[in-house]
């Protein structure tokens, strides 16, 4: 009896977890990080802060030796702050390319990968399938990094027709926006490299099918003495 109750226990919590997550499959975005199995964030997060930390170093060791501000507050929030200042937005924009770039490559790698006899059309198509959402993501990374490249130059090269332009304004003010969201792609392409079989919901489905046949071979065996 005690078997049959945690059977149906077990079997109510993958029903409920795949309830959710066929509500996340819906969701832009979320959908494209709730395609991957717990397994693979495990190994992608560590990876993914180890990943970003050390290419953040060189701006957050600029701030460490540089004077703490005067003024009242705690030590973190003046950290923060200098932060916040040591990392301009031409600086911004090279970062977000850079981590833009990676999911932008997997088409391209997964294209290599096509037989040679396939059509370009159908090696594209089939190439543009890795993860739930990656169409929509490439599409926009390609745009924002189009972008980058526009607010980089722009801001460097300090030409006042186009600073008092509205595309400027738009892309300095959206700087910050743009670097999250290309951190996010970034795990995104860190996520399909560990990427280890199946999306969450096929996983948990092969589990329950696994967990009916085993209690059935028990009650079989048990029927059979």
């Amino acid at each position: 009896m005690s078997r049959i109750f945690k059977f149906m226990k077990s079997l109510g919590r993958r029903l409920k977890s795949d309830m959710w997550m066929r509500f996340f499959s819906k969701i832009p975005l979320i959908n494209s990080i709730s395609y991957f199995s717990w397994k693979c964030h495990k190994v992608a997060i560590p990876k993914f802060l180890v990943l970003w930390g050390l290419s953040s170093a060189p701006i957050i060791l600029s701030v460490s030796l540089s004077q703490i501000p005067e003024g009242s507050g705690n030590i973190l929030t003046k950290f923060m702050q200098k932060l916040g200042e040591g990392l301009t937005v031409s600086e911004l924009f090279v970062y977000s390319a850079s981590f833009l770039t990676p999911l932008i490559y997997i088409i391209f790698e997964r294209y290599a990968k096509m037989e040679a006899e396939e059509s370009f059309a159908k090696k594209i198509t089939e190439a543009m399938k890795v993860f739930r959402g990656y169409q929509i993501l490439w599409f926009i990374s390609a745009f924002f990094l189009l972008m980058t490249a526009i607010g980089f130059s722009s801001v460097k090269t300090g030409g006042d027709t186009f600073n008092n332009t509205f595309l400027y304004f738009f892309l300095v003010d959206g700087a910050y926006f743009i670097y999250f969201f290309a951190l996010f792609c970034w795990y995104l392409s860190i996520l399909d490299g560990v990427f280890l079989g199946g999306d969450f919901v096929s996983e948990n489905r092969d589990d329950e099918a696994e967990l009916v046949s085993d209690f059935s071979q028990r009650l079989v065996k048990r029927g059979g003495k």
